[in-house]
């Protein structure tokens, strides 16, 4: 969909504050439809029946071009569209760097789960289509920080699995 979009039409209807991460719309902008909405926590923005989001919006304003891969929220937060805030990341990297821990982890540590049977904490992370362990331990907050530790390795720059 992004492909339909030329920059110059995004120039004439939007400008993008590249420090606060604010998408506004031109005063000119003489659009058939223009809207936006939140979905899923993501701003998206209607232009004359195609629907984008907006932090792809905002990059292609202050690239010139959309990215190669996904837009990754850095912080986790997906509606802080500051520049600074969006990286370029395949979609796996992105994945790694959700926030979200499956919902039966009671721990709320992305990576983390207790075993009671042994009493030990394990960290497992998903590489490559395949589940990684990468050991047990006495404590959660150890387990998480090889979890974490890892996750930077595979994946470059993360937010721990929650909001900093």
């Amino acid at each position: 969909m992004d492909k339909n979009i030329k920059l110059e039409d995004i120039k004439n209807r939007f400008y993008y504050n590249s420090k606060t991460g604010e998408l506004w719309y031109h005063l000119k902008t003489k659009s058939k439809l223009v809207s936006s909405y939140y979905k899923n926590g993501r701003l998206r923005v209607g232009i004359d029946g195609a629907t984008y989001l907006a932090h792809r919006i905002c990059w292609l304003l202050y690239y010139g071009q959309f990215p190669d891969n996904e837009i990754d929220h850095i912080n986790g937060i997906p509606d802080d569209n500051r520049i600074c805030n969006l990286r370029d990341a395949t979609h796996q990297q992105n994945m790694c760097n959700q926030k979200s821990h499956h919902k039966n982890n009671k721990l709320n540590m992305k990576g983390v789960c207790f075993y009671k049977r042994y009493g030990t904490y394990h960290s497992a992370i998903q590489h490559k289509n395949k589940r990684i362990s990468l050991g047990y331990f006495y404590t959660a907050e150890e387990a998480k920080r090889i979890y974490d530790k890892k996750a930077i390795e595979l994946f470059g720059e993360y937010n721990g699995g929650h909001h900093r």
